[in-house]
């Protein structure tokens, strides 16, 4: 069996499980009577990527799987009865099974995953990405504005998180937040969730006293660059002729009674 049927069937077994319908359905009514469509197609059919039409699109794809048709409002009510976390979970499932048996850049291989020095190398970072431009996601994740000044205009936006697998082209998790919310903020909540065995790169934007404390409490190896202001200690070392060196950075006493 390939690497990529092997996914499949994993992922199936997973989403037929009956503790899966019950974790992620929204009500206790939903997914109890057998259906065109079903707990396990509905989240199967939330990962394909539509190009066409809805309606094309399913005729075609339901079509092809052998699966009876159902027309775009049915797919868009069964949807709406599933939890979305589940696709965090699908994600950190294949996630799991792919990192350390196979290197994803050829799936027909069963190549272990690269690594640099025995560990994994991933890359945190967050950008703002545009959303369809309605007024209900302007209102929960917020707008860019615009335009000129004669015709202004409002585009929403968010903020998009992401950590990036760097050797094996893998997205390890992603999160779209308000951009109200700060890169950081996000990222606190991956700490205990990142790989112990993988070191984490991270931009000037994220170093904090804090920050690091959190990644150093829970063993999380990381790189941070930081600017040449951060503290007195990092200027001190930039403006030295050194290359590489050991030093502590100690907490203000504001920051270790409010944070650690």
């Amino acid at each position: 069996m390939t690497k990529i049927a092997q996914i499949i069937e994993l992922l199936q077994c997973f989403l037929q499980k009956k503790e899966t319908i019950l974790k992620y359905r929204l009500n206790d009514i939903d997914f109890i009577r057998a259906s065109k469509l079903g707990f396990m197609n509905t989240v199967m059919l939330g990962l394909y990527r539509f190009k066409a039409s809805l309606d094309a699109e399913l005729y075609n794809l339901l079509k092809k799987n052998n699966l009876a048709v159902v027309s775009k409002s049915a797919y868009s009510q069964s949807r709406y009865k599933i939890n979305s976390d589940i696709y965090v979970d699908l994600n950190d499932i294949l996630i799991d099974n792919l990192k350390s048996s196979v290197n994803i850049s050829n799936l027909s291989t069963n190549l272990p995953a690269k690594t640099f020095g025995g560990f994994g190398v991933h890359a945190v970072d967050g950008s703002k990405i545009t959303l369809p431009n309605t007024q209900e996601l302007q209102a929960h994740f917020g707008s860019q504005q615009g335009g000129s000044k004669e015709t202004p205009t409002q585009t929403a936006m968010c903020l998009l998180m992401c950590c990036y697998d760097v050797l094996n082209n893998l997205f390890v998790k992603s999160q779209i937040e308000p951009l109200t919310i700060g890169e950081q903020t996000v990222v606190k909540q991956w700490v205990q969730a990142f790989d112990s065995q993988s070191i984490t790169l991270f931009d000037r934007g994220f170093p904090s006293i804090f920050f690091c404390h959190c990644m150093l409490k829970y063993n999380k190896p990381f790189v941070m660059r930081a600017r040449v202001n951060f503290n007195k200690v990092v200027s001190a070392f930039y403006a030295s002729d050194e290359v590489d060196s050991i030093v502590s950075f100690v907490a203000e006493s504001t920051i270790y009674n409010k944070y650690l």
